[in-house]
């Protein structure tokens, strides 16, 4: 029995809100009818068909809720059961007193019954009733001969009475309770599929960012192929032809002219081939993470020393200010890309003359790095787009020096993975600020 019950209880939970509501109430209806057939047939002057008649109403719940659990006939259903009801309500006016007897109580209830078949049409089962109603008390009152009294004592009256009193408000009670729990799970299942929603809606924005990134991704790789590889790989063709044609003719200083620009030129697509290979193995995963402790101080005077030439050549003074004891808790080789690139872009901004700062701060837990040039300076506009890989590009510099874009958002990539963040702060005209943040080693 428990487990039939709990297959019809799982069944129910599936359907639709309204039919489980249908459902429900008719096994309340169904249970009440017996037990007021029940009392109608120890209450000695009724007849027996009278009882009999609230077990077959009984009967017919039960008939109705297996056509719902088996045939799906809720519309059938909920016609059929509205007629019974009245029905039956009618034939105990009409056998048990009328307005003298229990039939009134009943009646009244009807409107809470059906309710939890029709919701929509409060209004208009409200009216029904009160019209049923109305032509019965009005029987009653011109046609009181037709109208039996079955009641052989005021106090079979009364305990009819009181019974079917009982009996309405415990139904009505149940039903009302049941209407109840049913909205109240609606609604809280509308609540989790409400989370769920929002919970899918913000992983389609996450795939969607991810794939808006994988285009600029292709795009940017895309542009850098047609432009910023093709455009040196032209030019050294175009210098190792004219100096294969020419090499005999030309004197030594315009062949080691031509030979220092195609050197140039060389290590210039090297460097952009590095940050290529770099960026395609941190968009695979397949850089390798490796944190240990670092001398902030010890990195900071070997990526000056590498860019010395460059600060030479525009007479700039680049200074590293740190404390002895700074050591940071970060990948080596990430950490070197990242200050190799913030001090090419400053000496690439900075005029000549101009002076390059490298310092750090520490909040115990986490030290900020700061790359602070005294250049052109970067518009506010500009700014917003530094790190944004799909409006990043990178403008020439002051004397022309170009560079793919790619570097800056290399940077962002390597201070995210260590946990940190990085960003610019500047003012055009008086120079940039470079900043970015990596744990600090316990």
């Amino acid at each position: 029995m428990k487990n039939y019950i709990r297959i019809i209880r799982n069944y129910n939970m599936t359907l639709p809100l309204d039919r489980q509501i249908n459902n429900e109430v008719l096994l309340i209806l169904g249970l009440m009818a017996v037990v007021t057939g029940i009392l109608n047939i120890l209450i000695a002057s009724f007849p027996l068909w009278y009882g009999v008649m609230f077990f077959i109403g009984s009967g017919m719940s039960a008939v109705l809720f297996l056509l719902n659990y088996y045939k799906g006939w809720y519309k059938l259903s909920k016609v059929v059961l509205v007629v019974v009801l009245y029905l039956m309500t009618i034939i105990s006016w009409l056998f048990n007193g009328g307005i003298n007897g229990s039939a009134l109580l009943f009646i009244s209830s009807i409107v809470v019954y059906t309710i939890g078949f029709y919701p929509q049409n409060y209004l208009l089962l409200v009216m029904l009733n009160f019209t049923v109603l109305t032509c019965l008390v009005l029987l009653n009152f011109f046609f009181p001969e037709t109208l039996l009294f079955n009641y052989t004592s005021d106090n079979e009256r009364i305990i009819d009475i009181i019974s079917s009193y009982v009996i309405v408000v415990f139904s009505m009670a149940f039903i009302l309770k049941v209407i109840l729990n049913n909205y109240t799970r609606a609604t809280k299942i509308i609540q989790m599929q409400k989370s769920e929603l929002e919970l899918l809606n913000c992983e389609m924005r996450k795939a969607n960012d991810e794939l808006k990134y994988l285009n600029a991704s292709k795009d940017k790789l895309f542009s850098i192929i047609a432009h910023d590889l093709r455009s040196p790989m032209g030019s050294l063709l175009s210098l190792s032809g004219n100096l294969s044609e020419n090499l005999n003719s030309y004197d030594k200083e315009k062949t080691e002219r031509i030979v220092s620009l195609i050197h140039n030129t060389q290590q210039k697509t090297l460097s952009l081939l590095e940050e290529l290979l770099l960026w395609a193995k941190s968009q695979s995963g397949k850089l390798s993470f490796e944190p240990v402790k670092i001398s902030i101080k010890q990195v900071c005077n070997e990526i000056v020393k590498e860019t010395e030439d460059m600060a030479l050549s525009k007479n700039i003074a680049v200074i590293c200010i740190h404390t002895e004891s700074l050591y940071l808790n970060a990948d080596l080789n990430m950490l070197k890309t990242v200050l190799r690139n913030l001090l090419s872009n400053a000496l690439k901004f900075t005029n000549e003359n101009g002076t390059i700062t490298i310092s750090s701060t520490n909040d115990g837990e986490y030290a900020t790095i700061i790359v602070s040039d005294t250049g052109v300076g970067i518009s506010l506009d500009k700014l917003s787009t530094l790190w944004d890989l799909g409006q990043n590009s990178s403008p020439a510099g002051i004397n022309g020096e170009s560079g793919s874009g790619l570097g800056l958002i290399l940077c962002k990539e390597f201070v995210e993975r260590h946990k940190g963040r990085i960003w610019a702060e500047s003012t055009p005209g008086a120079g940039s600020h470079f900043k970015f943040t990596m744990p600090v080693f316990a």
